[in-house]
């Protein structure tokens, strides 16, 4: 008998419950948590207080908001055609576009945080790039939005006027910080370094290995690098452009400095895979970080739900690409 068969039996059986959480009861508990966040949020703020601030802001503001948000699948396409290409496998926009389109959508409506993810992960697979490749080149476009954000959030933080709460705020960025760098270093150290008999430690480490294969590929092509995460900023600025319209429509006035920092602050907790696409968790931020800088909550909330909507309307090509096209993966 294998030295480590019990341990092995032990790790199917704990997979096999984690997949049963994951698949049955993780959406549930997404929903039922982004729905009592709202709820709760509408409550203490005044439904019609709300109400109001909605009826201030004509259908023109967001339909200009929505054409700024659904522009980012002019910046995410390339962007993750270039990773792919420092990855190592070629692709077309062309061929790349309509499952970008398509992610978009399902992390919108699904109740689930890699439901897209997964959908552009299969189309490179289907272009040819192997299965490892193509999970890789989704999370590492995810997580150079995620860099932008919280490396804009630090620069910026520092120019911001003075609010009461900029040092919680300054704390729980540089906590960010540390937990990203830590990662890193683990990724490094059980990439490179370490070896382990135990198999599920073993499955985890070989994962590393490759990760952090990928991730020293880009180190050396510093060209491309410098390509991505420049496209990753631009379709951050997007969701600036969207808060900022939104803002001005509802009466918001706030420096740009500002608005950029509680954007990229927002946009880094609605990553927080505990809800729907952010809902909840998004509303509770923007109106926290308005009202350290003396914003009222209704207004607060008003251009989140907004943002949010207008989020959800920019999928509309996702859905019309699907209705269009006989295969969800058409190139």
């Amino acid at each position: 008998m294998p030295m480590f068969a019990g341990n092995e039996d032990t790790d199917q059986r704990g997979n096999r419950l984690l997949t049963l959480w994951k698949g049955r009861f993780g959406p549930i508990i997404r929903a039922i948590l982004s729905i009592s966040l709202i709820a709760i949020l509408v409550y203490h703020i005044g439904s019609g207080e709300i109400i109001e601030s909605l009826k201030a802001v004509s259908w023109q503001t967001l339909a200009g908001a929505t054409l700024v948000l659904g522009a980012s699948v002019l910046l995410v396409t390339p962007r993750w055609a270039a990773i792919l290409s420092v990855l190592g496998c070629q692709a077309s926009w062309n061929a790349l576009i309509g499952s970008v389109f398509l992610g978009s959508l399902f992390n919108q409506l699904l109740p689930t945080v890699i439901g897209g993810d997964v959908l552009r992960a299969l189309r490179a697979k289907q272009l040819g790039a192997p299965w490892k490749i193509a999970i890789y080149s989704v999370l590492l476009d995810r997580v150079s939005g995620v860099l932008i954000a919280l490396f804009g959030a630090g620069v910026l933080l520092p120019f911001a006027a003075t609010f009461e709460g900029q040092a919680r705020l300054e704390w729980i960025i540089a906590a960010v910080i540390a937990s990203m760098g830590f990662a890193l270093l683990t990724i490094r150290i059980f990439g490179r370094f370490l070896r382990t008999p135990i198999p599920l430690f073993a499955r985890i480490q070989r994962g590393l290995v490759r990760l952090h294969g990928s991730i020293r590929t880009f180190t050396r092509k510093p060209g491309a690098t410098t390509i991505i995460f420049v496209l990753a900023a631009c379709n951050q600025m997007l969701s600036v452009a969207a808060i900022m319209i939104f803002a001005r429509a509802t009466g918001v006035s706030l420096p740009v400095t500002d608005l950029v920092l509680i954007t990229f602050v927002t946009t880094l907790a609605a990553t927080i895979p505990l809800s729907i696409a952010g809902w909840g968790i998004r509303e509770g931020t923007l109106v926290y970080l308005f009202g350290i800088h003396g914003i009222r909550p209704d207004l607060a909330f008003t251009v989140s739900i907004l943002y949010g909507f207008a989020l959800l309307l920019s999928t509309i090509p996702g859905a019309l690409f699907i209705l269009r096209t006989r295969s969800a993966f058409g190139g």
